[in-house]
């Protein structure tokens, strides 16, 4: 059986016996459970070829916030 939820209703599933296993996004980790890392996602910034920004090779959250985005 396949339960689609969130990340919250994955981790209440295992830790309730509906679910053997959960895929999901580690929020808080609960420490009667074991977590395994699947993946690690990579996040990028679109901007324009002159935008200040463009020509950084990495960003800080913190310089991404103190920009306007949509």
């Amino acid at each position: 059986k396949l339960i689609d939820g969130s990340a919250g209703n994955v981790i209440e599933a295992v830790t309730g016996g509906q679910a053997d296993f959960g895929i999901c996004f580690a929020g808080r980790l609960q420490p009667h459970l074991e977590f395994v890392p699947l993946v690690e996602d990579v996040y990028v910034a679109a901007c324009r070829r002159d935008h200040p920004l463009a020509a950084k090779k990495s960003l800080t959250w913190r310089e991404f916030y103190q920009q306007d985005y949509v």
